[in-house]
């Protein structure tokens, strides 16, 4: 199965494709807001999911009220504040501070 190469986040949750994506369709995101800046990552298309987005880890297609990219994690436990949207060096605490649930 091929995968699908995306810039960001954002290009994920508005991914159409063709009007329906595969169940289990693998995705890769370059970066959370732009190419290499560490919240990149795997995601897969679930088509049933209709699981409350969380900031870079579960993204809703904008598109379509059922289905969502979930993110492939390294571990259950491994995830970095880059991965959900923070930003390094800004002092992006609310990123954080919402997230704290999910990031170690």
């Amino acid at each position: 199965m091929d995968v699908i190469s995306l810039i960001n986040i954002e290009a994920l949750a508005a991914y159409n494709g063709t009007d329906t994506i595969p169940n289990k369709t693998t995705f890769f995101v370059l970066g959370f807001y732009k190419e290499d800046d560490g919240g990149g990552g795997a995601f897969y298309f679930d088509v049933n999911s209709e699981a409350a987005p969380i900031n870079g880890l579960i993204i809703e297609r904008k598109d379509v009220a059922t289905g969502r990219f979930i993110r492939v994690l390294r571990s259950p436990n491994d995830i970095s504040i880059l991965e959900v949207g923070a930003k390094p060096n800004v002092g992006d605490s609310t990123t954080i501070t919402k997230n704290t649930n999910y990031i170690h």
